[in-house]
């Protein structure tokens, strides 16, 4: 076949593809206009998905380049163990399905924070994409302002829940963990060409400052300050401007609070306000989670090795939460100790790489001034979110899982990107790893859509209503 053949082949198919894309996508947007079965909505999502995953691996094995993070033989091994006692725990549990479907669901945010990483990145791409992230933010607080002057007609008892009637709090909160110390490098990544759009790009990190009070996140507020603190304390010099960033946006975000929460209400005869005392240690309650980290232990204990499957906590607590509010605790009881700690070890360890990298980085003068504080600004979310993971649940919520995947990818962009003496891991262990977790992508997919479509789409587990818990508050694909 001759070259231009072939080109003309070529430009055909992209055509073909490209055109079914744009009408799977027209789908999707016209579904929230006119009224069509559910199914049909999955179905768009399940064939745009698979075309995409199609498209990736196309992408890797024409280029014969396997993602950075596969030249590590000490992270391919941590891998490749976790899955296999994954696996393992996803046979012999009670609802072996639903194990399997978690195994493939941290499969698939695996796969995708690999494939980000070997993307072409740019800081300018960040920026943009952060942004994007800000414009949604204000949005949401264009939302919430019609919810707070309907409730102007009358006074509710506790202004600060609000919030709780626009929206769900705590998934909000998982958000803030990675978006707050993101936006914070938006007001001074814009020159003086753009004096509008670096007034404007101060709104979100504001807005979020005064919804973290709203919701009265403690966990959010303790977890952001820690870290925070010690990326200041790491990197002195250079995170100076953004700490003070923090300090402007919550100020400003306290200011609105006061204002919207405190004085109106008071100017309207309400006299309710803000709980100050759940931020006093000897007042504030643990939500149960004392009890839920004792019930983890004992089932660790009784299950060591293989845990008792992936999303199976729920069957130790019946109707209550499906979560023990500690990544550590639940990966555990779950999956198992040896799978626990391959996590914990990977985690540890790619995060210190992360930190030594990235101060080399910026002592070394090879960084600019804006790849400064986005690298800055992308450690102290992933520390922000780990911390507060310990004490709730920022691993298993859609909305975070997927802004994890954004950090995570660009931080293994970044650190594969500047580092020296790369030793590659034979092509041949690369693809078993690869094959697995497109398997249990694909599985996860697979599972879900057969159960709807079968009619046996479960929100729950019998009388476990919180059960699956990504489900329960909305997963991505809703």
């Amino acid at each position: 076949m001759k070259s231009n053949e072939f080109l003309s082949l070529g430009n055909i198919s992209v055509f073909l593809l490209g055109s079914f894309f744009i009408f799977l996508w027209s789908g999707l947007i016209s579904s929230f206009f006119f009224e069509y079965p559910f199914n049909i909505k999955r179905l768009f999502l399940s064939i745009l998905f698979g075309f995409s995953l199609i498209f990736l691996i196309w992408t890797v094995l024409c280029r014969k380049e396997y993602p950075d993070v596969f030249h590590s033989k000490r992270s391919l091994s941590l891998i490749l163990l976790a899955l296999f006692f994954g696996s393992v725990s996803s046979a012999i549990s009670e609802f072996p399905y639903k194990s399997v479907q978690e195994v493939g669901l941290y499969s698939l945010l695996l796969t995708s924070s690999v494939f980000f990483s070997a993307a072409d990145l740019d800081e300018n791409k960040i920026v943009f994409l952060v942004g994007l992230f800000g414009l949604g933010v204000c949005l949401y607080t264009f939302g919430y302002a019609f919810n707070y002057i309907v409730h102007l007609q009358f006074p509710p008892e506790n202004w600060s829940l609000t919030l709780y009637d626009f929206s769900n709090p705590r998934i909000f909160n998982h958000a803030q963990n990675w978006l707050i110390p993101l936006l914070a490098f938006l007001p001074l990544t814009y020159d003086g060409k753009y004096n509008l759009l670096k007034r404007l790009s101060w709104l979100p990190i504001v807005f979020m400052y005064f919804f973290l009070l709203l919701s009265e996140g403690r966990g959010v507020a303790l977890s952001l300050l820690v870290a925070i603190f010690t990326t200041l304390t790491l990197l002195l010099q250079q995170s100076k401007e953004l700490t003070l960033i923090h300090v402007k946006s919550f100020a400003a975000g306290f200011a609105i609070y006061i204002i919207l929460i405190q004085l109106v209400p008071l100017m309207l005869g309400n006299t309710a306000g803000f709980e100050f005392d759940r931020f006093i240690l000897e007042n504030s309650t643990s939500s149960g989670r004392i009890e839920l980290w004792k019930v983890t232990l004992q089932s660790i204990q009784e299950n060591p090795i293989f845990g008792i499957g992936p999303q199976h906590f729920i069957t130790l607590v019946g109707a209550g939460p499906g979560s023990p509010h500690n990544i550590i605790l639940q990966w555990t009881s779950e999956w198992g100790i040896p799978s626990a700690i391959c996590l914990i070890i990977l985690t540890v360890w790619g995060g210190v790489s992360y930190l030594r990298g990235l101060q080399h980085r910026v002592h070394s003068g090879v960084l600019s001034y804006k790849q400064q504080l986005i690298q800055i600004s992308a450690f102290t979310a992933l520390l922000s979110a780990s911390i507060h993971a310990q004490v709730s649940g920022v691993f298993i919520t859609p909305m975070s899982q997927m802004l994890m995947v954004l950090v995570v990818g660009y931080c293994l962009n970044v650190h594969f990107k500047y580092r020296e003496n790369k030793k590659s891991v034979p092509s041949w262990i690369v693809s078993i790893l690869f094959i697995l977790l497109v398997f249990f992508s694909l599985a996860y997919f697979s599972i879900l859509y057969w159960e709807y479509f079968a009619g046996n789409y479960y929100t729950a587990l019998f009388d476990q209503p919180n059960a699956p818990r990504f489900w329960k508050n909305g997963a991505f694909h809703n």
